[in-house]
């Protein structure tokens, strides 16, 4: 994603030919710029190159802490399950699993 002719936020997505999902690989824009709709327009064309790969499901990890969380919701993912063990914090951060169905 670029403003201004500058790169401010990334993301990308991992897909599996076995089971036809889509994985969201990090999605980061620069804090400088963030509260201005760049996330929620970086998620929805993401949603948009993944419906042209017909696959059935997305799915996204975002730590509990995170606002990305918060982002994903906004977007129409469902949360679909977490794992309190997947981050080597001790429990501090929970990893939580969500859902987009294509």
């Amino acid at each position: 994603m670029a403003s201004g002719g500058k790169i401010v936020g990334f993301s990308g997505a991992m897909f599996q030919r076995w089971n036809n999902s889509a994985w969201v690989i990090d999605i980061f824009i620069h804090p400088a710029y963030r509260k201005q709709g760049l996330g929620t327009a970086l998620v929805k064309y993401l949603l948009r190159l993944v419906r042209r790969r017909k696959v059935r499901i997305v799915i996204a990890e975002a730590p509990s802490r995170n606002k990305v969380l918060l982002l994903y919701l906004k977007c129409g993912f469902r949360i679909c399950g977490y794992n309190d063990r997947y981050y080597s914090n001790h429990g501090r951060e929970i990893a939580i699993f969500l859902s987009f169905d294509v």
